[in-house]
């Protein structure tokens, strides 16, 4: 076994480009060392188990995951670049990174293990994506590449852990719980630990605007646009919600509303049929912890319907607008569904065993997204709520070197059913979903 295993040719590591090759050096160095030579016998040339392959739960949803970029601390939230898809940011508790994604989600890229990745396609991809990000920063009145570092465009991949993503640039902006892209600019919102919430546009070393400075409020939860882009609303965990009038100059105004919504905090919110009608989860004394509020109206008056629910707190909810269903989640583990016509709750399901962090809605409504501490994912029916897939150990919790936080941070739906997610294992995964 050991002779076979010294075999130059016995490696992992196919291709004649530069990385295979030194990959296969590397192999060849370790195979030889005698104080490894137990470990790699032990581990290629262990038994198989015997009798029929049980299938997993992730099997079973037919869908692949990658690994789109990798930090070694917690990832809290993720953002998509609406104007140009292939660009996304993620923010840890140290920074924000942007990142280009386009090698990655390329269906005709395959990595460099096999044999088909040459170095000449990986140099004229990485060429076309320099062109793209140039044309895009100057459409947008950017100054050139220059700006971003051209070199760290083209070199970037060599510091990433063989995610595909490139790098282009990082801010070191810390304490960001939340990121908010623009529906359909190339912006983004940042809520932080110390209350700020601030614009950037992708690409750009300043930030645009300043809504909200440091100091000024209570450490931000959640921020949401409507879909039109036109406003947006920041929850924070003094119990407040604040709408906006969405601005990308330096001369950004401050709110033109805020109402308590809950006497603890309030967790996540989402706008309904209107910007001035929104649905609130978030922790009261009084365990009224969904409510539904009117912003047109007196704040004496704005509040129409609370539920007592949620026993510890809200986390996170979605609004259905075809069904007229408010999905909320608990931190407990449990998810309520509310008719928003007749105004009140119709089930309840114990969907995880720990407290759930994010959910999303599909765009058709035919399905939603729980993530939640524990590690896993789960893909629900809106009409039954029967469960269509489930994935455990999408992320898992933090290691002591990461710090507080565990499982799953945030979700993100895209169309054809790409789902990304973040976690406290530093990762942001994608995989696209099959038809249920």
């Amino acid at each position: 076994q050991h002779k076979a295993l010294l075999e130059p040719h016995n490696t992992p590591f196919s291709g004649d480009n530069c990385e295979a090759n030194a990959a296969r050096q590397l192999w060849l160095f370790l195979t030889k060392q005698e104080k490894l030579r137990e470990i790699f016998i032990s581990n290629i040339f262990q038994t198989a188990p015997t009798g029929p392959l049980q299938p997993t739960t992730e099997l079973r949803a037919g869908s692949n995951i990658k690994v789109v970029y990798k930090e070694p601390d917690i990832i809290t939230s993720v953002g998509v670049n609406q104007a140009n898809p292939v660009q996304m940011v993620v923010c840890t508790s140290r920074e924000i990174v942007e990142i280009n994604t386009a090698i990655l989600m390329d269906p005709a890229f395959q990595s460099w293990t096999e044999e088909e990745a040459t170095e000449e396609r990986r140099g004229s991809r990485m060429k076309e994506l320099e062109r793209t990000a140039e044309d895009f920063l100057v459409v947008h009145g950017s100054a050139p590449l220059s700006d971003l570092s051209r070199s760290s465009l083209s070199d970037a991949h060599h510091g990433q852990s063989a995610t595909g993503a490139i790098l282009i640039l990082r801010r070191g902006v810390t304490g960001v719980r939340q990121i908010e892209s623009h529906p359909s600019l190339p912006y983004y919102l940042c809520g932080s630990e110390d209350g700020s919430v601030r614009m950037w546009e992708f690409g750009r070393n300043r930030a645009i605007s300043t809504h909200r400075a440091s100091q000024a409020g209570p450490c931000v939860s959640h921020l949401h646009f409507t879909a039109q882009g036109n406003k947006f609303g920041m929850a924070d965990l003094g119990g407040n919600v604040s709408l906006y009038q969405f601005g990308y100059t330096s001369a950004a105004s401050g709110p033109y509303q805020t109402l308590k919504c809950h006497n603890r905090a309030v967790y996540d919110f989402a706008f309904m049929s209107s910007s001035s009608f929104l649905a609130t989860a978030g922790y009261s004394s009084d365990n009224r912890n969904v409510a539904l509020f009117d912003f047109l109206v007196p704040p004496r008056k704005a509040l129409i319907k609370s539920f007592y629910c949620h026993d510890g707190g809200a986390s996170c909810l979605v609004y259905a607008p075809a069904h007229q269903l408010i999905i909320s989640a608990g931190r407990r583990g449990e998810i309520n569904i509310f008719d928003v016509r007749q105004r009140t709750l119709l089930r309840s399901i114990q969907a995880h065993g720990d407290s759930i962090k994010s959910l999303v809605m599909a765009q058709n409504e035919e399905f939603f997204i729980s993530g939640s501490a524990d590690g896993s994912v789960k893909v629900w029916d809106v009409s039954t709520p029967k469960m269509f897939s489930s994935f455990v150990d999408q992320h898992g919790r933090s290691s002591f070197f990461r710090g507080s936080g565990s499982g799953v941070q945030q979700l993100l739906l895209r169309p054809g059913r790409q789902l990304f997610s973040c976690g406290a294992d530093g990762m942001v995964k994608w995989r696209t979903l099959a038809d249920f």
